[in-house]
Formats: structure tokens, C-alpha cells, sequence
């Protein structure tokens, strides 16, 4: 069961940063240069989610061409991707969550179909997609006003508590980007409000910052590079035998969380809150849709903070004996 949790967690991750991350990052570059074709690539990149989520999960778990097409149905089903308009139906990003659930219900009821008659032609797709949306249409029905509540909750807390809410939010965010689970899913999944989503990216760059600098003098060049600018997530091994390694960087985002949020009011779509670094997809968007001083905030809250405090306290880890010189060791094969 963990064995295919880790799988499905990675076709999501890979699903939302190949539509919305690449597809933000392509849009940002077309409104950078004015080119209308670039931004309609990205449009339509991001609005692939619910499918790609579908084809990610179900390649993750071995179904075959059959099972992986009635999971992308199923997905976009499921995360109600598809909306009604005055022009005819729409399609939007959709609820990623309830997508995922009707994907997973989708290739286990297609694997379970495969081979038990000679119609596997037709028996899989037509089994797959009518479980996978029934079930995605149930789904949906509990998780989306479940998540509502969540993010009013949330967006409550913020205006009510913003100090504690905002050091949380970096802290829950931070635990999920080092985790085998999809920061960028949950962000989408909540659509938080554009003050929580801030605390939520500062608190994921904070931890492409602060790996990647307690690692310098450890990891090889490419590992380093993969952690800045891709994923820390790659430290999670080590993290895993040595848990007292994520206490610098954490820590970090808790602090830098609120200052970004409440002393220099820095706000972000919630398509960026679970980013952090990853291809630079964040400080394009800020720098070209909020200007030169949203991004010198950004920046200074989200990198050069963490930074300086990352570095402290992981020094002061290392003086107790918390951890020590190949704790971080990594190479990219």
C-alpha cells in the first residue's frame, strides 16, 4: 500500500508540474515577450491538469493504454474539470483531489476487469470509465465542499490570527514539499487566499534555500542544482535516516513566513503557493505580474532570510551533534 501511495504521489507531482507548472512558466514568458501563441500554450497546458493527473496515476500503476485513457476520463470527471459556460462546456484545471480518487478507482476497477473475458476491448474502457466517474461524481460531491470549508476556514484563521496562521501554513507546507505528497496539489485543491498562498511559497522556498546550502559542501554539482532549482525533495532519503536535518530550514520558513506576509504584505495567486523554486516558475510570475518590488520582497523574505537562518542554526545542529559532514551526501545518477 505505501509501495503504490509513493507511485501515485509521483504521477501527481509529476502531473501538476508538467500542466501548471510548465504551462504557468510558458504563459509567463508570452506576457514577458507579448506573444499571444506562447500564452495560449500555457492556457492550455494548465487546463490539462485533471487528465494529466488521470494518465499519471494510472502509469504510475501499471494500466495499460486502455485503463490509462478511461483514468484521464475518469479524472476529469472526477475533479469536475469540465464547466458549463455560455460558449458550451469549459475546460478548467478542475478539484485535483477527488481527480486523483477517481483515477485510482478507475485502474483498479480496469486491472481488475483485464483478462477475465475475451472482451477486454471493450469490457475495460467501459467498466473503467463508468466506476471511475461514478465514483469521482461521489467523490467530488464530499471533497470539494470539504475543501471550501477548509479554505474559508483557512483565509479566517489568516485574518483572525495571521502571525500563527502564517507561521503554520509555511510549516504544513514545508513537511509536504519534503514528503513524498504534491505541495502544488494541496495548493490547488484549496485555492487559498493570495496572503495564505504567500506564507505557503515562502515556506517552500525556504526549503530549496536551506537544503541546498547545508548540502553545498556535500552533495555533487548536479545534486545541488536538482535541489535548487527542481526539488529539494530529493533529500528525502536522508531526511528519513537523519529527521533532525529538516529543523534549520523549517524553522526558517516559520519565521520568514510571516515577515514576508505581515510586515511587507507580499501576496500570490495559489497557483504559486506550493512551488517554492521549482524551474523558477515562481519569481518569473511575481517579477512580470507584481512588478520589481513584490519580487525584491519575495526574494529577500523567501531566499535571502531563509538563507541566513538556515545557516545559522544548522551550525548550531552540528555543534550538538545533531548531524554531521555525509548526512546530506547525495548523488543524481
Amino acid at each position: 500500500m505505501m509501495d503504490r501511495m509513493v507511485k501515485v504521489s509521483a504521477g501527481m507531482a509529476n502531473a501538476v508540474l508538467v500542466t501548471l507548472g510548465v504551462g504557468l512558466l510558458i504563459e509567463t514568458i508570452g506576457k514577458m515577450i507579448g506573444s499571444e501563441m506562447l500564452m495560449m500554450i500555457g492556457a492550455v497546458a494548465k487546463a490539462l491538469l485533471a487528465p494529466a493527473l488521470g494518465a499519471g496515476v494510472a502509469y504510475q500503476l501499471g494500466g495499460n493504454t486502455l485503463i490509462l485513457f478511461s483514468a484521464m476520463i475518469s479524472a476529469t470527471i472526477g475533479g469536475a474539470a469540465l464547466q458549463a459556460s455560455e460558449a458550451g462546456l469549459t475546460l478548467v484545471p478542475g478539484q485535483p483531489i477527488s481527480a486523483l480518487i477517481a483515477a485510482a478507482a478507475a485502474v483498479w476497477i480496469g486491472k481488475r476487469v483485464t483478462g477475465k473475458t475475451k472482451f477486454d476491448m471493450m469490457a475495460i474502457p467501459v467498466s473503467a470509465v463508468l466506476g471511475g466517474g461514478i465514483i469521482g461524481t461521489g467523490a467530488a460531491a464530499v471533497t470539494t465542499p470539504l475543501l471550501t470549508k477548509v479554505s474559508a476556514g483557512v483565509t479566517a484563521s489568516v485574518a483572525t490570527s495571521p502571525i500563527a496562521t502564517s507561521l503554520l501554513i509555511a510549516l504544513v507546507f514545508s513537511a509536504l514539499l519534503m514528503s513524498p505528497a504534491s505541495s502544488a496539489a494541496l495548493a490547488i485543491a484549496l485555492q487559498l487566499d493570495p496572503v495564505a498562498s504567500a506564507a505557503a511559497l515562502i515556506g517552500c522556498t525556504a526549503q530549496f534555500v536551506g537544503f541546498t546550502l547545508m548540502a553545498y559542501r556535500q552533495a555533487e554539482p548536479g545534486a545541488l542544482i536538482a535541489s535548487f532549482f527542481v526539488t529539494p525533495k530529493v533529500q528525502f532519503p536522508n531526511i528519513v535516516k537523519n529527521p533532525r536535518l529538516v529543523v534549520p530550514p523549517f524553522l526558517a520558513a516559520m519565521v520568514s513566513a510571516p515577515i514576508a506576509t505581515l510586515i511587507f504584505s507580499l501576496q500570490v495567486p495559489y497557483e504559486l503557493a506550493g512551488l517554492g523554486l521549482n524551474s523558477m516558475i515562481a519569481p518569473l510570475s511575481i517579477w512580470v505580474d507584481q512588478g520589481l518590488t513584490a519580487f525584491s520582497i519575495f526574494f529577500g523574505a523567501g531566499v535571502l532570510l531563509p538563507a541566513v537562518i538556515t545557516f545559522v542554526l544548522y551550525r548550531a545542529i552540528k555543534h550538538a551533534g545533531w548531524t554531521k559532514k555525509g548526512d546530506l551526501a547525495l548523488e543524481i545518477q
